[in-house]
């Protein structure tokens, strides 16, 4: 059958036209310096992880990445800049935080979908976070927080890096469901919501686990509840929400990086290869470490996956908590 096999033959060439580009793309990539967008201020733990990371990048690229911060709306300016405005060539990276699954929840007129208009390349570390206040409080543990706060409705500053940030969902659900009255200040990321409780504008924030050490040993903080499955070793007398009754209040950390949606194949796996080998030097995971992160480094699929079951576990919680309908 001649005429088909012409047809066959036609096909194939131009399904080897349409694919050597690609392949041609991964083989050069990258020919440019990279943008490592985050969206906090420069000093917190998603731009101490951009920062690690565009350096071990670099090596495994052989091309300079440039962080870039671009703060504002608890992560939202950033996520909406690379997903609407960014090229689809793997020169412009997001740090995705917690913060890009509670979007939705939040923002009812969201111009980008947290999963659709995003590859996510890698979820690159998990951890915990800690409630905290300042020495200047009356309060030394959660119970003593909530009864302070029940006496004193709208008395107490709560801080979060913007209003649809992992804090501000928690927050949320201790309004909701513990049923004490405050004020939130949100502020545009960690490093000023860790400067507003530690000059008593605000008297409640959230820290990761390297920050919140720092500021226990600087006598400038004391933790009053962890967010994770269990007590961490450098707060062994401080309990989970879990233990203490409030589990909705139990929500993962994770940080990633992603693309645009559109970013070819073959370059978002040339990235993939660099994350993983960045993420993994004994370097990498000391630094860590002392941030109390995990390294995970997941791949493409299993990142997708994640992110989409926290998603909807947000949503679950946001719901429970009487945030969404």
């Amino acid at each position: 059958m001649p005429g088909m096999n012409r047809v066959l033959c036609r096909t194939i060439a131009v399904l080897a036209l349409a694919v050597a580009p690609l392949a041609a793309i991964a083989q050069t990539f990258p020919t440019k310096p990279i943008r490592i967008i985050v969206g906090n201020p420069p000093g917190g733990v998603n731009d101490i992880l951009g920062r690690v990371l565009s350096a071990g990048m670099g090596k495994a690229l052989g091309q300079s990445i440039v962080v870039e911060n671009k703060p504002g709306a608890g992560g939202m300016i950033a996520a909406e800049f690379v997903a609407k405005q960014a090229p689809a060539d793997g020169y412009v990276l997001l740090i995705t935080s917690p913060g890009i699954a509670l979007f939705p929840i939040f923002e009812k007129e969201l111009r980008f979908d947290p999963i659709k208009d995003f590859n996510h390349i890698s979820t690159l570390v998990e951890g915990q976070l800690v409630m905290w206040t300042n020495m200047l409080t009356p309060f030394k543990t959660f119970a003593e927080l909530v009864d302070y706060a029940k006496a004193n409705p709208n008395k107490l500053n709560f801080t979060a890096p913007g209003l649809q940030s992992h804090p501000a969902i928690i927050f949320e659900g201790m309004r909701q469901k513990i049923g004490i009255a405050f004020v939130t200040i949100p502020t545009k990321g960690t490093s000023e919501s860790r400067v507003l409780v530690a000059t008593n504008e605000a008297q409640v924030g959230f820290n990761d686990i390297g920050t919140a050490v720092q500021e226990s040993q600087a006598g400038r903080g004391r933790p009053l509840a962890v967010t994770g499955p269990h007590r961490l070793a450098a707060f062994p007398n401080v309990p989970t929400f879990t233990e203490m009754g409030h589990a909705e209040l139990f929500i993962p950390f994770s940080l990633g990086i992603a693309a645009p949606a559109a970013t070819p194949a073959p370059v978002i796996a040339r990235i993939s290869s660099a994350v993983s080998s960045a993420m993994t030097t004994p370097e990498a995971r000391d630094t860590f470490a002392k941030a109390g992160l995990d390294v995970l480094a997941l791949n493409p699929q299993d990142s997708a996956r994640r992110i989409a079951v926290e998603s909807a576990f947000f949503m679950s919680v946001a719901r429970k908590a009487g945030i969404v309908k």
